[in-house]
């Protein structure tokens, strides 16, 4: 994922207006999984970002939804990015 790679060169700006723009065109084109795993993403960026409020809402938001689809390995996921940032699940 594009976005991904912006995170880890530490691109933070851009990774933000990449994945506004990917959350709009999911939630319009339906695809709940793909959300899920962008919403993972938005908790990831908060959390870098020192918004911890922001990226514990959107975790919740994404791990409910996940559940939802049954969605293990990226429960799994949001599991590390709560451990790995002091996150509740």
């Amino acid at each position: 994922m594009v976005v991904q790679a912006l995170l880890e060169a530490g691109q933070l700006d851009e990774a933000q207006a990449t994945l506004h723009d990917a959350l709009a065109l999911l939630r319009e084109v339906g695809n709940r999984h793909e959300l899920g795993r962008a919403l993972l993403v938005v908790s990831e960026l908060s959390a870098r970002r020192g918004e911890q409020l922001v990226a514990q809402g959107v975790l919740h938001e994404a791990t409910t939804l996940l559940r939802e689809l049954g969605a293990a390995l990226d429960l799994e996921q949001a599991g590390r990015i709560a451990e790995h940032y002091g996150l509740k699940q």
